[in-house]
């Protein structure tokens, strides 16, 4: 808990140093590196990563790149993600490295995004950040984070005119992570001008509406033949047999939270700023679809990752509408956010707190594969 406690307060004394500070970086990138970064055998999904990282050590050039298709279908994760998990196996060695550098990839993407934002004070934006998604994104879901980092330099070109740049890094992110490909496409609807365009958006949101009430086993019952085999069983677990625990008070938070960004993105819709215009168009329509999308856990949670980087991005930009109150609204849901993370049944994934280096330099044993039982218990139990 101190590691948690300690990150926040670095980010807060980084972000309130001037900008000419040099301190300012090293506080904020040593301290977020060392304690997000080379976090040790915490979190979710660390033991698929770790183990599938073992296995391609192992392996050879031959093998791997010969039977591309067999380990796309082996590890059921996309084959650019697994070219460069099998990559960094061969030349970093260690999985924990492999994690800090695509976090640190990560960071960096974020402040790339906040440059072609505006003035935007970057760190101060990594609170709420953290806040929401610290334990989700940050320690856990390796994959979804390197695409949205991809997104961020893509949308970051986009709003600094270089389309063609933008077109390339968007093409990137879904063969890192395929839900990604929904952030790409909403970007490129909300720019298109043709009314078409517009209706396409439509159709989109229409759709996933329809999934929502007929639900998705039978519309594939009825209409599998028209999806590839592997994006069909992706969807298909993730709508229909992957079930979370969510209360009726997170699923209210969560339709809380929607709706402030919506009247917070709504506002800024106005905004002198051609690319503050657009960055908020972009989040009312990924909040509007998250809505609409209520009834499937795993796209609002999608959604939510972007729809945070984005609005605290926006909340610490010099001129917005709404800062102050924005701030004063979901600054509080993400400390609540967080408080219930520590206390919800599985918070044993993060407490107490487990650090590569120190683990490395004491020698001592870590308890991240009893942790990692644990879940399974409760997951097979659910």
């Amino acid at each position: 808990m101190a590691a948690y406690v300690f990150l926040f307060l670095a980010t807060l004394l980084a972000a309130g140093m001037r900008r000419r500070n040099p301190f300012r970086p090293i506080v904020f990138g040593l301290t977020t590196l060392y304690i997000v970064g080379l976090k040790y055998e915490v979190g979710f999904d660390w033991y698929v990563y770790s183990e599938q990282f073992r296995i391609f050590s192992d392996m050879s050039f031959s093998e791997f790149f010969g039977n591309i298709s067999y380990q796309v279908a082996y590890h059921a994760q996309e084959p650019l993600f697994l070219v460069l998990s099998f990559l960094s196996a061969k030349t970093l060695g260690v999985y924990e490295i492999f994690q800090c550098v695509a976090y640190g990839f990560f960071v960096w993407s974020v402040f790339f995004l906040g440059r072609s934002v505006g003035r935007v004070n970057v760190i101060a934006a990594f609170i709420p950040i953290h806040l929401f998604l610290l334990f989700t994104l940050e320690f856990s879901t390796l994959r979804q984070m390197i695409a949205l980092a991809l997104f961020h330099i893509s949308l970051g070109l986009f709003l600094s005119g270089k389309s063609r740049k933008s077109y390339v890094f968007a093409a990137l992110a879904p063969f890192i992570q395929a839900s990604s490909a929904i952030f790409a496409l909403v970007t490129y609807w909300t720019a298109a001008t043709s009314r078409m365009a517009k209706i396409w958006l439509l159709a989109g949101g229409l759709a996933v509406v329809i999934v929502n009430v007929v639900g998705f086993g039978a519309i594939l019952s009825n209409f599998g033949g028209f999806f590839p085999r592997v994006l069909a069983d992706k969807i298909y677990y993730y709508t229909e047999v992957r079930e979370y625990g969510f209360s009726i008070a997170e699923q209210a938070f969560s339709v809380v939270f929607y709706i402030a960004a919506i009247v917070f993105s709504s506002k800024n819709r106005r905004h002198v700023s051609p690319r503050i215009r657009f960055v908020s168009t972009l989040v009312l329509y990924l909040s509007i679809l998250a809505l609409a999308g209520f009834a499937i856990p795993t796209l609002r949670n999608r959604m939510l990752y972007e729809i945070v980087v984005l609005v605290s991005l926006l909340m610490f930009t010099r001129g917005i509408i709404f800062r102050k109150t924005a701030r004063m609204v979901l600054i509080p849901m993400g400390i609540l956010f967080f408080a219930v993370s520590l206390t919800k049944q599985t918070s044993f994934a993060f407490v107490p707190y487990q650090n590569y280096v120190w683990y490395q330099v004491t020698g001592q044993e870590s308890d991240g594969y009893a942790r990692q039982q644990r879940i399974l218990d409760i997951v097979r139990n659910r």
